[in-house]
């Protein structure tokens, strides 16, 4: 608040919304770098002897292929194959691992692999609230960590890297959770504010989380929470890349034998100017019968227009379909893009 940004209350924590406008915001993220505070993801830490074994039961991306050093994208699906989460996976050493997962699931994700927990060899603890978490992205991120950081090591892409900083051990990943280079730092909690000021007097501009959630629709990065707990798999969240196929984990079977999805999670970006969508916006085909609902939606900077994402009927989900939405009594057309709009 002392920067003079506008607050908003996300899954129980107080964040900052925006702190200049929008358009500077995404264009530093975009141009130069940014950097948001990304405390109020939920961080799990997990170790012991049996550790790697019982993650690759709990996760759908294979945990046996990461190097020590190493992070990716991976799912936490239930029996049923309906994902739980979407988390980074990162290896510090065969016994010791840390998972970053979305913070409107922290107590959904702490009770599901509390309650998997084997009765010995592994040990899990939530660290949400004592590890501050800086997202910071950009083509100048690496010039603003070496102004703070010197010589430490900057991660290579799905890197992860233990650092010790004046006296501090910090992490840093560069899991590719954003499509904008950079990486995440995450710190003690009580040298948050510290660090985040340091980047900031290197270069870094500070950005809130709308920049966040439009930065994150215009590469498609997908939120798992929006289309509904009863119904997102990897095939309707497009996520089947981070499905192995060669391995036994909760909802693997589902998986591997699937349903065809009546409906699927999709990037739609709007043809006109006219208007931008809003959250349970209804979705229609060209001959104007209704197929779904848009999930979430902003007005993206870089391409001046509506862009959102809707869950719809699944033979309307091709790229390139044209689309109509309802927005505020008024019809837009639209069409459904690829993964990265921008």
């Amino acid at each position: 608040m002392e920067l003079g940004a506008s607050m908003c209350e996300t899954d129980g924590w107080n964040m900052p919304s925006v702190y200049t406008n929008l358009v500077d915001e995404h264009l530093a993220a975009r141009a130069s770098c940014g950097i948001f505070d990304v405390s109020h993801l939920a961080k799990f830490r997990v170790q012991g002897e049996h550790a790697l074994p019982w993650l690759e039961k709990m996760f759908s991306n294979s945990v046996a292929e990461l190097q020590n050093g190493a992070a990716h994208q991976t799912l936490m699906l239930n029996a049923q194959g309906v994902i739980i989460d979407k988390m980074t996976l990162a290896c510090e050493s065969p016994e010791l691992f840390y998972l970053v997962g979305s913070a409107a699931q922290e107590k959904t994700d702490a009770g599901w692999l509390q309650n998997h927990l084997p009765p010995r060899g592994v040990s899990l603890y939530n660290d949400t609230a004592a590890w501050c978490a800086i997202a910071m992205q950009g083509p100048e991120s690496e010039a603003v960590f070496r102004r703070v950081f010197g010589d430490l090591p900057y991660p290579t892409l799905y890197g992860f890297e233990r650092l010790t900083y004046r006296g501090e051990v910090l992490y840093v990943s560069r899991a590719g959770v954003f499509d904008e280079d950079g990486v995440d730092i995450y710190c003690p909690a009580a040298r948050g504010i510290q660090l985040f000021e340091a980047l900031m007097r290197s270069g870094a501009i500070p950005c809130g989380m709308k920049t966040r959630e439009c930065l994150r629709m215009e590469k498609g990065v997908l939120s798992t929470q929006d289309a509904g707990a009863d119904t997102l798999t990897p095939s309707v969240a497009g996520l089947e890349p981070l499905c192995c196929e060669d391995k036994n984990y909760i909802g693997s079977e589902a998986v591997t034998q699937p349903q065809q999805a009546a409906r699927r999670l999709v990037p739609i970006r709007c043809a006109t100017s006219e208007g931008v969508p809003a959250r349970g916006d209804v979705v229609m085909n060209r001959h104007g019968e209704d197929i779904g609902t848009v999930t979430q939606a902003c007005e993206s900077p870089a391409l001046h227009l509506g862009i959102a994402m809707a869950l719809i009927d699944a033979d309307c989900s091709e790229y390139g379909t044209p689309l109509l939405i309802k927005c505020a009594g008024v019809v837009i057309p639209a069409v459904v893009s690829s993964r990265r709009m921008f």
